[in-house]
């Protein structure tokens, strides 16, 4: 029996409710209309062969949440009672291109133009302890497959052919509250797909959800489930989850239950950095280097390979990095001088700005005088420019030297154009001579 208005409202009031409730009502018409165009021609094949046809999963929470996704190159995920063999027969005459690699888990793909379909037979899934991997059972049931899903919000479909909404597990007034619940016993969801874990904090960050309070007790319980997923799988999802706006909230969550500690790749000190994550852009090389400098020991240095751990990508752990060197450089600079501003553009490099908002996020780095004589010297000489006023083989002519020698020579060319200035090529081949000769070595 669907619940009255006042019982969701002290769900919504109640702990795990975030205590306003929100408009959460279907498609409009002209939401439909796109998604009758796109969709009717395959709807009505199926239909016509006795079978139903549903959209499912984010595009169906979206939507009732009033997020954009009409006209968006999104993919387009389908659910039906069709086994996977009547699926192919169903979806081939009406798509440009049909993939079938998924289909004994049940899922057929299909290209019609831009728009990109999955279409999935109903599951009802069995899964094994020592795995998160599950054995697959066809169902002809929409309520089995839905129940299987992660969180109630996402275990909601539309019947294209009457765009009924199909809720068995009151998704829409999860939303609607603010609440996050899993539809089946949150211990065995858990226990059967670790990964939702770290999704719970995807959508708790993401759609400003509360999670109950069973949610948050299994994730405390059942968090070294965690070892069965893969680091890459891991990786993944913290992609997703550190692409949030705003994912203090979600961090605070996996803080609380313990599940960090089963996946950072650090050893942690104090508490989870909410609040510096919220106030650093959408950038993962600069969220993770506000992440791992908030969590690093006093006077520590973390280091973006220690993403590793995590088998996140060679790219990612080297931007990571260069983030986190630069917001040394700037934590640690006296801009007491033109030649200390020089070492700070050179050795930040094109970190600089994003090393800047990193430790802005944390509450350190320059003041608002420091950085406006930073970047006035910037704009006079761009750190590109600042760099040894003769290259290795003219100092090889010059010195008649080889090999580490003209590195030597190299690097005292650069300190002295850190520290006098722009040099011109002459001044700078007296000065090196003179050096090169006096040396006591």
């Amino acid at each position: 029996m669907p619940e009255s208005d006042s019982n969701l409202q002290r769900r919504a009031d109640s702990p795990g409710g975030r205590g306003t409730l929100r408009k959460v009502t279907l498609p409009d018409e002209a939401t439909r209309q796109i998604f009758h165009e796109r969709l009717a021609p395959l709807e009505s094949r199926f239909t016509g062969a006795g079978h139903r046809l549903y959209l499912v999963g984010g595009i169906v929470r979206d939507l009732l949440a009033g997020r954009s996704v009409a006209g968006s190159d999104a993919d387009i995920d389908l659910t039906t009672d069709a086994t996977p063999d009547v699926t192919f027969s169903l979806v081939q005459p009406w798509a440009d291109t049909v993939w079938q690699q998924g289909a004994r888990f049940g899922t057929i793909g299909a290209r019609k133009g831009a728009l990109v379909v999955e279409i999935t037979t109903h599951r009802a899934e069995r899964y094994r302890a020592e795995s998160r991997h599950p054995d697959v059972d066809f169902s002809t049931r929409i309520d089995d497959d839905l129940s299987r899903r992660d969180f109630t919000v996402n275990a909601m479909a539309l019947e294209l052919s009457r765009w009924e909404l199909i809720d068995p597990f009151d998704g829409r007034r999860d939303l609607g509250a603010g609440i996050l619940r899993t539809p089946i016993d949150p211990a065995a969801s858990f226990t059967d797909d670790p990964l939702r874990m770290l999704r719970a904090a995807r959508f708790v960050a993401g759609y400003g959800l509360e999670p109950t309070g069973d949610l948050e007790q299994a994730m405390t319980q059942y968090r070294d489930r965690l070892a069965i997923v893969s680091r890459e799988r891991i990786a993944e999802e913290f992609r997703k989850f550190l692409r949030v706006d705003r994912p203090g909230s979600g961090i605070e969550l996996l803080d609380r239950t313990g599940v960090i500690d089963e996946v950072m790749p650090v050893a942690r000190t104090g508490l989870a950095p909410s609040a510096a994550l919220d106030a650093t852009p959408v950038d993962l090389g600069l969220r993770w280097a506000v992440m791992l400098w908030a969590w690093a020991p006093e006077g520590g240095r973390p280091s973006g390979r220690s993403l590793a751990t995590i088998r996140e990508s060679g790219d990612l752990q080297s931007d990571t990095d260069d983030v986190l060197r630069a917001m040394s450089v700037l934590d640690d600079a006296t801009f007491e001088n033109a030649a200390a501003l020089r070492r700070v553009l050179v050795t930040a490099g094109d970190a600089l700005n994003r090393a800047r908002l990193g430790l802005s996020a944390v509450g350190r780095g320059p003041d608002d005088e420091q950085w406006q004589r930073l970047s006035a010297l910037a704009a006079l000489e761009p750190p590109s420019t600042i760099r040894s006023p003769l290259g290795g083989h003219e100092v090889m002519e010059l010195l008649g030297c080889t090999g580490p020698e003209v590195g030597r020579a190299l690097a005292w060319l650069l300190e002295e154009r850190i520290r006098e200035g722009p040099l011109l090529a002459q001044e700078a081949a007296n000065r090196l001579r003179e050096w090169w000769d006096g040396r006591s070595d």
